[in-house]
């Protein structure tokens, strides 16, 4: 027999779902629509309920995941930390890492993330090396000295080896992929859709807050 616990426990669930306008919970099943990861990975902030967005900037479904990610992230909740970690499991994605945390760096990633997603992906030119990520740069207004040291500073390349080390921790052999709290990996593979995901994500933001 349920206890009152548990049955409390259910009604506000419930009823959690039907504001938030998520499908119920049932829907989501730990192997079928996500990935519970074997080791759980360390989080930023403890304190708060961390999402990370594993991506790459040469990938058309992350370029079509972006979009939906960003108005997602919007209406997060305060306790909700949300950040991008950039592919590195190749030569050119790693290039491609090191223009993320360059334009962080400088302060200018909110302007920078679409614009290299388009150049890849929309524009179809190719950011294979420094040279080709520093040009694109300049012609955003930005001084080449400036970000040439940015590049190749020891904070960008330790920053590079980090999203590495995090990206072997998670597991994630595809993009884009988002991570709940260091212990659940959701793809599309495994929700069926973007759209999907992102449900599957606040579920799961609701089972670590509760």
């Amino acid at each position: 027999m349920q206890t009152l616990k548990t049955l409390r426990w259910v009604a506000f669930i419930s009823l959690w779902f039907a504001m938030s306008g998520t499908t119920w919970a049932e829907e989501f099943v730990a192997g079928k629509d996500y990935v519970v990861l074997p080791k759980e990975v360390p989080t930023s902030d403890p304190s708060k309920i961390e999402v990370v967005e594993i991506f790459w900037y040469g990938c058309p479904h992350c370029y079509d995941f972006n979009p939906l990610v960003k108005s997602w992230v919007e209406s997060l909740p305060e306790d909700v930390d949300f950040s991008y970690l950039p592919s590195t499991g190749g030569a050119v994605s790693k290039v491609h890492a090191r223009a993320f945390y360059t334009a962080r760096a400088l302060g200018k990633l909110d302007d920078l993330h679409q614009v290299l997603f388009d150049t890849l992906i929309k524009e179809r030119k190719t950011l294979n090396n420094e040279d080709e990520v520093v040009g694109l740069f300049v012609t955003r207004g930005l001084e080449e000295s400036l970000v040439r040291k940015t590049y190749n500073s020891p904070g960008v390349g330790a920053k590079v080896e980090a999203a590495y080390q995090r990206a072997i921790g998670y597991q994630s052999a595809y993009v884009p992929a988002l991570v709940v709290n260091g212990k659940y990996r959701i793809g599309a593979s495994e929700a069926g859709s973007f759209t999907r995901m992102l449900q599957v994500a606040d579920y799961l933001i609701g089972l670590e807050r509760h």
